[in-house]
C-alpha cells in the first residue's frame, strides 16, 4: 500500500539546546497529532478517539442538514430556482 507523503502533518525542524548545540525536532501539525494520538492506548487515548468521532458524526449531520443544490444530468446548477440576498 503506497501512503501520501507526511511533510504535511511532520514538519522537519531544529531547536537549540541550552550548550548552543543545534537538534533535529520535528513540529507536529493537528491532522499529525491526531495522525500518532491513534496510536496511542489508555483511558485518555480512548477519550480523545470518541471525542474526534463524536465531534465527526456531529459535523456530518450538520453538513447533511445543508439543502442540495438542483444539478442537471450534465453537471451544470439550475439557478432559476437560487435566490441571492444582497445585505
Amino acid at each position: 500500500m503506497k501512503f501520501p507523503p507526511t511533510e504535511k502533518y511532520f514538519i522537519d525542524s531544529t531547536y537549540k539546546a541550552g550548550t548552543g548545540k543545534n537538534y533535529k525536532s520535528y513540529e507536529v501539525t493537528r491532522d499529525g497529532f491526531m495522525l500518532l494520538s491513534m496510536g496511542f492506548t489508555g483511558e485518555k487515548a480512548l477519550a480523545l478517539k470518541i471525542a474526534y468521532i463524536l465531534q465527526f458524526n456531529a459535523m456530518e449531520k450538520e453538513l447533511r442538514k445543508q439543502e442540495k443544490l438542483p444539478y442537471n444530468n450534465n453537471g451544470s446548477i439550475t439557478c432559476e430556482n437560487i435566490f441571492i440576498k444582497n445585505s
